[in-house]
């Protein structure tokens, strides 16, 4: 399942330890596998089978690849914007930030390719299917879709006077 937007008031410490424990319903036997300062925020959190993400502020991937068990930090060296939503198709992980920023990657031994999809306002959220289908969605209304991975990207144009008009 995608959760995503925890808010900017996901201040550390961040209980992570709740994936980790999953499938023991115990609170008590749930344990803290990672803990940042009052100024991390995390914004994104993706699950896909064992593997589990986690993103936002201070340039940083949180990744578990035993769900949960383990976690690594990954420093996100270039990346100097925050994440606030991110997505994973098979190998595939896509993620949104500041001004637009979007980046991909196949594999995670691959460099982060810098992607754009023609939005230079702040994007929210992302989600891939393996199929290809990607759609970021952002400020004030900012909406694109792309059916090849991220290659090329459509922007959806919303008629606010329509919308706004009742």
């Amino acid at each position: 399942y995608h959760l995503s937007m925890l808010g900017p008031v996901a201040s550390l410490a961040v209980f992570l330890s709740y994936f980790a424990a999953a499938e023991d319903k115990n609170p008590a036997n749930r344990r803290l596998v990672h803990q940042g300062t009052e100024r991390d925020a995390l914004y994104a959190i993706d699950i896909s089978q064992n593997r589990i993400l986690a993103a936002g502020s201070g340039s940083g991937l949180l990744s578990s690849y035993d769900s949960g068990e383990n976690w690594k930090n990954e420093i996100l060296t270039d990346m100097e914007f925050t994440v606030f939503g991110l997505a994973q198709a098979g190998d595939l992980t896509m993620l949104v930030g500041q001004e637009g920023a979007v980046r991909s990657r196949k594999q995670t031994s691959d460099p982060w390719f810098v992607i754009d999809t023609g939005i230079n306002e702040r994007l929210l959220n992302v989600d891939v299917s393996e199929s290809g289908l990607a759609v970021v969605v952002g400020g004030f209304g900012s909406l694109a879709v792309s059916e090849d991975f991220g290659g090329s990207w459509s922007i959806i144009e919303t008629d606010w006077q329509a919308v706004l008009d009742d």
